[in-house]
């Protein structure tokens, strides 16, 4: 099979088509563009641990969480020979979730042969949607002068047992993941032995738009064309966390997390994962607090939020009446939009702006003023309105040619038919 038709039957393929539409609206300009929805329904999953321990062992709970949370898929490890792993991604897949396995590391633990026979052995294959290569291997303490190689030699591994395996071979091999984003440049162009890109970025409690672009534009220094996946990214809540990577208080993360889904969808990001389900620990180290539930698996609000925003984005598949769609949007030069355009003549519309909520360094939330924004359709349209963060249900109603929305930090989505 050719790399295109690999990434096709991923599910990758309409991603480079979004790319080119990054651009601030500028005001009074007419846009027409709009992207699959069915490419934003399966786009977020979330990082889920695959161990012997809690809160990793409720793997019933995670999969009702899975569920509510409106994830689609989850980025979790492949660990051979361990009875638990098997339990655990039979659970998830055959609840309906898809996995995309991290294929283990460079110099230690199965390696990615041993790897792919563990999941072809064990009939795990049929839940899986890609192979992903090592994870962070560039911040390898002990490993500053030797990592490139030991990584090249990883997936160069991991890239000819998946395509030598027919369970296999269909399925995308993934990039290894940079910390830090960086390091892609020192790793090297090489898209013969990867079908789709792996970034990391987490927002530190400042706005996600401020790294979006960095995150998918430093990537294609190896990959070139290919789609960049987003497999991190989220905030921490440990608000006594003075070293870095600043906190995010869990108000902001719900706005801050809804953004993140929108501003990688209109960068043509085929699939994007938080980081993670849950908190691992409920200890004074930052690596305990990342969840999106707690350690007890109650939600946080940015969960709520993204489970909100997952409701809302099923009514794309509703039926409505519009066959083209442009808009004109206007009021605020810090505003962006997005569309999904339905397979059944319906349009969501995400309408938000580039402002920032909380200041990281006197931990103060901002209230930035509400701006008056202009959305002129051409034509009548019917509109709900909904805000994800504050709930599922719709907010507002209108019919017209034009609306005029509201807008501060959060996003607002147009259901429009």
């Amino acid at each position: 099979m050719t790399r295109r038709g690999l990434l096709a039957g991923a599910g990758l393929a309409a991603a480079g088509t979004a790319v080119s539409m990054w651009s601030a609206q500028a005001a009074g300009a007419p846009d027409s563009s709009s992207i699959p929805w069915e490419t934003l329904r399966s786009m977020v999953g979330v990082c889920l641990k695959i161990k012997d321990s809690q809160p990793w062992t409720n793997h019933a709970e995670l999969l009702d969480a899975l569920k509510t949370g409106g994830f689609s898929w989850v980025r979790t490890d492949a660990l051979s020979g361990a009875s638990y792993a098997k339990a655990a991604l039979d659970t998830y897949g055959q609840g309906g979730i898809k996995i995309q396995a991290i294929m283990g590391f460079p110099t230690m633990g199965p390696q990615p042969a041993d790897l792919v026979d563990f999941l072809v052995t064990n009939n795990l294959t049929q839940w899986l949607i890609a192979l992903e290569g090592a994870n962070e291997w560039n911040l390898r303490e002990g490993h500053e002068a030797t990592w490139v190689s030991e990584l090249l030699a990883h997936q160069v591994a991991l890239y000819q047992a998946a395509k030598s395996t027919p369970e296999t071979r269909g399925l995308p091999v993934v990039a290894p993941s940079m910390g830090m984003l960086k390091d892609w440049d020192t790793w090297g162009f090489h898209p013969e032995i990867l079908n789709a890109e792996n970034s990391h970025c987490y927002y530190g409690a400042n706005p996600p738009e401020d790294k979006a672009r960095k995150a998918v534009d430093l990537p294609r220094a190896s990959c070139g064309y290919l789609p960049v996946i987003l497999t991190e990214t989220g905030s921490h809540d440990l608000m006594t966390w003075s070293s870095e990577h600043y906190p995010t208080p869990n108000d902001v993360a719900a706005v801050y997390d809804v953004r993140s889904v929108l501003i990688y969808f209109l960068l043509g990001v085929p699939r994007l994962s938080f980081y993670t389900l849950a908190d691992p620990g409920t200890g004074n180290d930052k690596e305990d607090h990342f969840g999106l539930l707690t350690y007890t698996l109650a939600p946080k609000p940015q969960f709520t939020a993204l489970a909100n925003l997952s409701k809302v984005i099923a009514r794309g598949g509703l039926s409505g009446s519009v066959s083209s769609f442009s808009r004109t949007i206007s009021g605020a030069d810090d505003v962006w939009s997005v569309a999904a355009k339905g397979p059944n003549g319906r349009v969501l519309l995400f309408v938000w702006r580039d402002v920032s909520i909380y200041d990281r360094n006197t931990k103060q939330h901002l209230h930035p003023s509400t701006k008056s924004v202009h959305v002129d359709f051409g034509t009548n349209r019917s509109v709900a309105v909904f805000n994800p963060v504050r709930g599922s249900s719709q907010i507002d109603e209108h019919h017209g040619s034009s609306i005029t929305l509201g807008l501060a930090g959060e996003a607002l989505c147009l259901d429009i038919s």
